[in-house]
């Protein structure tokens, strides 16, 4: 179950970490499908303006089973909000910054980002 307290705490902690300029929506849903196989977060955003975003990550409550999965899956899906906000693809690789806030969160927190 993911509990509200769990989040917002896991937020206050990403938003500190990744300094975004605006703030992210989050949603919980049963089950998120992507390219056909269920997944646990999802981001989607938009630039707005030069400096306003609108930001949203949904979680999947049937995939999320722990804190751990809550905070490696939000962490995972803040990093796209970074890219976003930094003008990089949303993507998995080097080049957008990924692999650097995955090894990150390897070195300070000892959490993978990606579980797949």
């Amino acid at each position: 179950m993911i509990r509200s307290d769990k989040t917002r705490l896991f937020q206050l902690i990403l938003q500190d970490t990744f300094k975004l300029k605006s703030r992210i929506n989050f949603a919980k849903t049963k089950v998120l499908r992507f390219d056909g196989d269920s997944c646990m977060g999802m981001y989607e955003g938009e630039k707005i303006s030069a400096k306003k975003y609108n930001h949203k990550i949904r979680i999947a409550t049937s995939e999320v089973k722990s804190d751990l999965d809550l905070f490696s899956t939000l962490a995972h899906e803040y990093v796209h909000a970074w890219q976003m906000e930094q003008d990089k693809d949303i993507t998995h690789d080097t080049k957008s910054g990924f692999t650097q806030w995955r090894n990150y969160f390897k070195a300070y927190y000892d959490v993978d980002i990606v579980s797949f």
